[in-house]
């Protein structure tokens, strides 16, 4: 049974939130903080050896996730049994446009528009977390080897697909908004920018619009066709129960402490 659950989180995919929602359901896991700035950089990849080293410390970890984790470095090699890894893609345009929204208001990195567009880091992003490089069919192939793939676009449809592929344990996908970016009237929009400025971020997430699209034509919509019951009238009753939904405060707190305890006592020294 694979009930090691192992999460790739992309950039401005709704991962915040999600990974919430684990540490509410999963009271061993354990959300990877990145300590570099560039996540798709090979230096800020969460290695074996780090799995290692953080399994040798807290060997009740039942599951990890973040923007420095890893399928393709094939965790199961350390854990010795199937991982379930799971991700969230966004549609790619609206994906790298909060991308960039997020890194000037909050991150506070005054990015021009032109500036931001031509700095290649940031181009094909989602594929480069899956795969390593700007090669969508490898990225595709390497998705088809997870356990699920939800879409940010259809966030809470995907919960309701997770919770019956999470078939171990009782899956609770209930969960509050987290990291949205804080003022809409600061937010660079995409059709407001000049025709140029479009087509060069088109151009620079054309791999991503091909990866994204393949998987909601196929991967999503199989998962979609396999879902138990009626997902429609399940959505309907799902986000009636999630719009007054609040964690519990003694809960959350009590998470809260765990991560910190974790973070500053030990995730730097199982990270060198």
């Amino acid at each position: 049974m694979n009930n090691f659950i192992c999460f790739i989180h992309i950039e401005r995919a709704g991962g915040t939130s999600l990974h919430h929602l684990l540490h509410y359901n999963f009271s061993n896991y354990k959300t990877i903080n990145p300590y570099y700035l560039y996540t798709n950089k090979p230096e800020s990849y969460f290695a074996k050896d780090k799995l290692y080293r953080l399994l040798k410390k807290f060997p009740n970890t039942n599951g990890i996730g973040g923007h420095t984790t890893r399928s393709f470095l094939n965790y199961e090699n350390i854990i010795n049994k199937d991982i379930f890894y799971f991700t969230f893609l966004r549609e790619p345009i609206s994906r790298y446009m909060s991308h960039l929204n997020y890194q000037r208001q909050v991150m506070n990195i005054n990015w021009e528009i032109e500036e931001f567009v031509n700095d290649n880091y940031f181009n094909n992003f989602q594929t480069k977390r899956i795969i390593g490089s700007e090669n969508w069919v490898e990225a595709y192939k390497e998705l088809l080897k997870y356990s699920f793939v939800g879409l940010t676009e259809e966030y809470n449809e995907s919960l309701l697909m997770l919770r019956q592929k999470i078939d171990w344990c009782i899956f609770n996908p209930l969960y509050e908004k987290k990291n949205e970016i804080p003022s809409k009237s600061k937010t660079i929009k995409f059709n407001e920018l000049s025709k140029n400025i479009k087509k060069k971020i088109i151009d620079n997430n054309m791999v991503d619009i091909e990866l994204y699209n393949a998987v909601k034509a196929n991967i999503y919509l199989k998962q979609k066709e396999n879902y138990v019951g009626n997902i429609a009238n399940d959505l309907t009753d799902y986000i009636k129960t999630l719009s007054h939904f609040k964690y519990s405060i003694i809960k959350s707190y009590k998470i809260k402490m765990k991560k910190a305890i974790y973070r500053y006592l030990y995730e730097k020294k199982i990270q060198k």
